[in-house]
């Protein structure tokens, strides 16, 4: 799960976004993989699933690369955890 609300933007110390150095992150996960299938699911004022369960690594670091702090409602950031924190429970219970 990534947190894409508003806060994201904040640029640190070296002047890259939280954003940006998350995404990258999950690239590098992206690289290291062999036979796991991962999924990407976005959080703010509401959790979704950017990415379904996969395999295919290719298409995840495509998403990665489109993940932006405008891609959904940011109303009540708090909420957007508690979804993201219950679909990711939901996710493993399958």
């Amino acid at each position: 799960c990534l947190d894409v609300s508003n806060s994201m933007n904040v640029k640190d110390i070296d002047g890259t976004s939280r954003l940006e150095v998350s995404k990258r992150a999950l690239s590098q996960l992206v690289n290291q993989l062999t036979g796991e299938r991962i999924g990407i699911c976005v959080f703010a004022g509401n959790a979704f699933v950017q990415l379904p369960l996969t395999m295919d690594y290719h298409a995840a670091k495509l998403f990665i690369q489109e993940i932006q702090t405008d891609m959904i409602e940011q109303a009540v950031e708090r909420s957007g955890y508690r979804d993201a924190k219950e679909l990711i429970d939901y996710i493993k219970s399958l």
